[in-house]
């Protein structure tokens, strides 16, 4: 790619290794695996998928791609990933020309992104919208709708089986007439 594209722009995001596998495992891993791993959250992510084209399989890819591809289905193991990570970050650096590489950490925010880009800087402040926190409140909440969906269909179904046994049964009635 980068011989068609000598000239293109290469942002490497980096962080510390060890801070990057914990935020990285209790945000993004722990999403999949709520997602793909648990045999009560699929049937819920499928249902969501029929409102949502693509949601559930979504979940199945980056399982596929990231997690069992490029991690060889061993991110769980740390130093694994770790070394997988920094390994990474270290081709990137040797393959990109420096001219043309940017090596950035989120916290810096706006300046140095701007002025490798050469464009202004945005008179805002800079966005941070996936933190940990806000993640884990969203896999809490995913875990409890997977949960809270199979319940309020055994829930209704009980309840749909139990008003249909309670149903008076037709009876035959007579009137005594006698026909010849």
């Amino acid at each position: 790619m980068l011989q068609q594209n000598s000239d293109a722009k290469v942002l490497l995001s980096v962080r510390d290794p060890e801070r990057w596998y914990e935020s990285t495992r209790d945000t993004i891993y722990e999403l999949t695996r709520v997602i793909v791993g648990s045999p009560v959250s699929r049937p819920v992510f499928a249902l969501v998928g029929l409102f949502t084209p693509g949601a559930s399989g979504v979940g199945r890819m980056v399982n596929e791609i990231v997690w069992q591809g490029i991690f060889d289905g061993r991110f769980e193991n740390r130093s694994h990933a770790i070394e997988l990570f920094e390994r990474h970050n270290e081709e990137v650096r040797q393959r990109v020309p420096q001219k043309t590489l940017l090596v950035y950490e989120v916290k810096e925010g706006w300046r140095p992104l701007c002025e490798f880009l050469g464009v202004e800087e945005p008179n805002k402040p800079f966005p941070r919208l996936n933190d940990t926190a806000e993640m884990q409140r969203r896999i809490r909440f995913l875990r409890a709708l997977s949960l809270a969906v199979p319940a309020a269909l055994a829930l209704l179904a009980a309840t749909a089986l139990v008003i249909l046994g309670r149903r008076p049964r037709p009876t035959r009635y007579s009137t005594g007439a006698v026909t010849r």
